[in-house]
């Protein structure tokens, strides 16, 4: 039941995503919202950002929907504060997307909000959760927005993690597999456009997605999930921003200025193009989470030599690259 269930809550949220996401590139445009290339840029020219709003709008469109109509399980107390930490990260990143946050400000609110939810969770009983949920939330909530600079590769990836929490999570009754089916649908609809280059996540997209993702593997796991499966599939881009922060580190280089260092950066912008590197993360990100089904120790090895590629592949820098 709760397969079929997820499979047409994909459904809707790729269809309600793919009509949207052109309105709002459309609205964000005469608002002004748009990207100007820059030095951490891989694109030219100005691209409306934000578009990320849509994922969020449909993800909460659809889930109510379902809890409405279908009568979805009870939420807990850490359940709704995931959900709505997520939700909360999402505003946070448009408000940026309007006008600038200073960083050490928005480190803060990123702070308090992952205590919020960290809080809720507590409240279920689940200790060890709460206590990583802060610096896994924020953490990654920041990697997946340094990642988010090509065409393609936060739809894609969140689309694998999200598929994964699903697989994981699909024989427990509770709203993590509708929520995680919604973003997996939302994001893929999102890919639709992004590939083109037509409008970008913007902040609003990359917290929402980076909460969402973490707040989603986290509920799976208290539910009884495989914390290396739901681990397995962040591999890829938590080792390309670990490699770059070590290397640029190492070169005495500005951590807090833009650059296009990363390995996914040096691929797309060399022989590579934006959609083959994103496919790449991707399917990276998929067969790890496949290995961790089958072999815990084969898995750690597989994320042993992604992470080496990875900080292979974006060692080759450039002269004149600060």
């Amino acid at each position: 039941m709760w397969w079929s269930s997820a499979a047409s809550v994909f459904a809707i949220a790729l269809a309600f995503t793919v009509l949207m996401t052109p309105m709002a590139a459309s609205m964000l445009t005469r608002w002004a919202v748009v990207d100007v290339a820059g030095e951490r840029s891989s694109h030219v020219g100005a691209v409306p950002r934000g578009g990320g709003l849509v994922i969020m709008a449909v993800v909460v469109v659809v889930v109510t929907m379902v809890a409405v109509v279908v009568r979805a399980p009870v939420w807990t107390v850490g359940s709704a504060g995931l959900a709505a930490a997520s939700v909360a990260f999402a505003v946070l990143g448009g408000i940026d997307d309007r006008r600038s946050v200073p960083a050490p400000v928005r480190l803060v609110i990123q702070l308090l909000l992952a205590a919020f939810a960290a809080a809720a969770v507590a409240v279920d009983g689940h200790t060890i959760a709460a206590l990583i949920a802060v610096p896994t939330l924020v953490g990654f909530v920041n990697t997946f927005n340094f990642m988010d600079g090509i065409n393609g590769i936060s739809g894609l990836t969140a689309l694998v993690i999200a598929v994964s929490v699903v697989e994981v999570g699909w024989s427990h009754e509770g709203p993590v597999v509708v929520i995680a089916a919604a973003v997996a649908g939302s994001s893929l609809g999102f890919v639709v456009h992004n590939v083109r280059g037509g409008i970008f996540l913007g902040d609003v997209g990359s917290y929402f997605l980076g909460a969402s993702l973490v707040a989603l593997s986290l509920a799976a796991w208290i539910g009884g999930g495989s914390a290396v499966v739901l681990a397995m599939p962040f591999v890829p881009y938590i080792a390309d921003v670990a490699a770059t922060l070590v290397r640029r580190l190492r070169r005495g280089a500005d951590v807090l200025r833009p650059h296009r260092e990363h390995a996914y950066q040096r691929l797309a912008n060399g022989r590579w193009s934006h959609m083959s590197t994103s496919v790449l993360y991707a399917a990276l990100a998929g067969a790890l989470a496949v290995l961790a089904r089958v072999d815990t120790a084969v898995a750690v090895v597989g994320a042993a030599a992604v992470a080496g590629g990875l900080a292979v592949a974006g060692s080759r820098i450039g002269e004149g690259v600060s």
